[in-house]
């Protein structure tokens, strides 16, 4: 009764995510910053690719980490409204685990 009374209330909010392509289940929605990292690290990874770089685990995992302290300074800096809204920003680490997930979401 409580899960289904959670989602009724969430309705709208369930229905405005917007799944990655290949996604069929959301169990987690993550802050904007770190989708919007993820996109960008993406763009940085075809990036590299063409120019026939080597790209390992830990050069994504500190490429990602320093796009998500630049987008988190860059959006404190401007709007201080929406820090309010993403406490679990600001404990985002490139871990093993984010990187495993990330190379299936991806």
């Amino acid at each position: 009764m409580s899960t289904i009374s959670t989602i009724l209330k969430q309705k709208e909010a369930i229905k405005a995510l917007k799944s990655s392509k290949g996604i069929t289940i959301i169990s987690k929605r993550f802050s904007p910053i770190i989708e919007e990292m993820e996109r960008l690290l993406l763009i940085w990874i075809k990036d590299r690719e063409i120019v026939g770089d080597t790209i390992t685990e830990t050069i994504i995992s500190e490429k990602a980490h320093a796009i998500f302290t630049d987008l988190k300074e860059a959006s404190s800096g401007g709007d201080a409204g929406e820090s309010s809204t993403e406490p679990s920003s600001d404990d985002f680490k490139a871990s093993r685990g984010w990187f495993e997930k990330f190379k299936k979401r991806s």
